[in-house]
């Protein structure tokens, strides 16, 4: 690893997750020929004041969400990216992983012998790992593990599958330097990056290489063909971070014709011999939908998975500080992420 200008966060902790968020079973798919896949629907214990507040907050500063060109969506994420505070308790480093350059993040407390591979979301479009170091250093202090984020190639400058190709050269290398050292190893994504994790988990077990202990997927995007009709009638109001033509538009600016392709669209990829898997989705998102469908073709196929459904949470609400539900969807991901191995 080549670690340069290290960094280090120094803002104040978090404070202590809410014990009474409860996780409650949902209902069961109904397909005759599916096994039960229990989703967990987990009550929201923000007020809806405070939702309509940050609501309000997020369409103010999400000037990105009514653009269309992919260069000014990347400006307005990068402008939007300082606004994050930082978590106290890691260090950041510059590094490059098989030539792929990223960021390292690491525990400053008590390191614990594993390695997350963290794909940031951004719709291929946008974003980096200047983008999610409050999200992943928040993931960091929780699992002691250490963390890279890789700064694959973004369209329209590099299309599909250059995101896939960059991911994928990373992911040798990590995984081949876990096994050598006993060393824990989990992919994880948000969004964009949630769908390059299933892509690209899907492409190393057609590879025959080591798949990770872990898969971990936030609001996963797995369909770039965009949100059914359905799904826009339905949730097109309650989504504050994304419309439904830009994610289209998003899709194309990556994928063009390609959308379908089941390296880019991993929802209608083969998903049999897929590690454990936990998702995240909220009910006031455009993208929350296909979680949810991703998760019922997983238990389908036999991958032992699990989904949480966070009632009237927005997209990637794992990131928004003043969220009540924040702490506790991190403490579980962190808990599933560094679960021990069988």
């Amino acid at each position: 690893m080549d670690d340069v200008n290290q960094s280090t966060a120094g803002v104040e902790p978090e404070p202590a997750s809410e014990p009474n968020l409860e996780l409650e079973p949902a209902a069961v798919p109904t397909d005759d020929d599916a096994p039960a896949l229990r989703p967990k629907e987990v009550r929201a214990r923000t007020s809806r004041r405070r939702l309509q507040v940050v609501n309000a907050a997020a369409r103010r500063l999400a000037t990105a969400r009514y653009a269309t060109d992919p260069l000014e969506i990347r400006r307005t994420v990068d402008r939007l990216a300082r606004l994050q505070p930082r978590v106290r308790g890691v260090t950041i480093r510059r590094g490059s992983v098989a030539g792929v350059p990223g960021e390292w993040v690491m525990t400053k407390g008590r390191a614990r012998p594993g390695t997350v591979m963290y794909l940031h979301g951004g719709g291929y479009i946008a974003g980096g790992p200047h983008t999610h170091r409050m999200l992943v250093g928040a993931l960091v202090v929780r699992t002691g593990f250490r963390a890279f984020v890789p700064d694959y190639r973004l369209a329209p400058e590099h299309r599909h599958p250059a995101a896939l190709d960059d991911a994928r050269v990373v992911y040798d290398q990590l995984a081949t330097q876990t096994h050598d050292t006993g060393r824990s190893f989990a992919v994880a994504g948000d969004s964009a990056g949630g769908g390059l994790a299933t892509a690209l988990v899907v492409d190393r077990r057609d590879a025959d290489v080591r798949l990770p202990d872990r898969l971990a997927l936030i609001s996963p995007w797995v369909d770039l063909s965009g949100p059914s009709p359905e799904t826009i009638e339905e949730r097109a109001g309650l989504d504050v971070v994304m419309r439904a033509e830009q994610i289209q538009l998003s899709g194309l600016a990556y994928a063009e014709d390609r959308i379908a392709d089941p390296s880019a669209s991993p929802l209608w990829a083969d998903l049999r011999g897929l590690p454990p898997t936990l998702i995240q989705v909220g009910t006031s998102e455009l993208i929350g939908v296909e979680g949810e469908l991703l998760a019922q073709r997983m238990a389908i196929a036999g991958v032992p998975v699990e989904l949480e459904v966070w009632e009237n949470m927005p997209h990637v609400f794992q990131a928004v500080p003043v969220l009540k539900e924040r702490r506790f969807a991190l403490d579980r991901l962190a808990s599933f992420i560094s679960e021990d191995r069988d």
